[in-house]
């Protein structure tokens, strides 16, 4: 018998922030955050760097989900947004950022996002909540009917798909 595949977990997170793995408050608060997406079952890839993220767009079709640091030090958050929607991709993407720089954020971004996260201001328990009603979302809006009528059809135990007709 084989695997079970879940639908759901197919996918991954892409956290895009400079501060992960550092001992300082926001690498803390990143890590957290992240931890707390893995607890959820969720797979989440990190990148620190404008250029690996970008890397990692290019390389994996896979990421359902973004969250993008405002500061990111080698590139502006804008830039690696306009990245991920010029590939023609539409999922969710949500600004990691402090309350206080949210004013900070222009129009033109906010218009290409989901939203945004304030580590500093909400648990990371509730911002996994969050992101992760995005990714859930997005992924369900992939499933095409015939496509989402399989899953959904091998996910509830089925092993066969009979196509009467089809006797080859």
């Amino acid at each position: 018998m084989g695997a079970f595949m879940d639908y759901n977990k197919l996918f991954k997170f892409l956290v895009v922030d400079d501060e992960i793995g550092r001992d300082s408050t926001g690498g803390k608060l990143i890590g957290a955050i992240i931890e707390s997406i893995k607890a959820r079952g969720y797979t989440v890839q990190t990148a620190t760097t404008g250029t690996d993220a970008k890397l990692a767009v290019q390389n994996d079709a896979t990421i359902a989900c973004y969250l993008v640091d405002w500061d990111m030090a080698d590139e502006s958050t804008l830039e690696i947004i306009d990245y991920i929607r010029d590939r023609g991709l539409e999922a969710p993407i949500f600004v990691v950022t402090e309350k206080h720089k949210i004013d900070d954020i222009s129009e033109q971004v906010l218009d290409k996002v989901r939203g945004y996260v304030c580590p500093q201001e909400d648990t990371p328990d509730f911002i996994a909540k969050y992101v992760a009603r995005g990714y859930t979302e997005y992924i369900t809006d992939l499933k095409t009917p015939f496509f989402g009528g399989m899953i959904d059809y091998v996910e509830a135990g089925n092993e066969m798909w009979l196509a009467p007709g089809h006797n080859g």
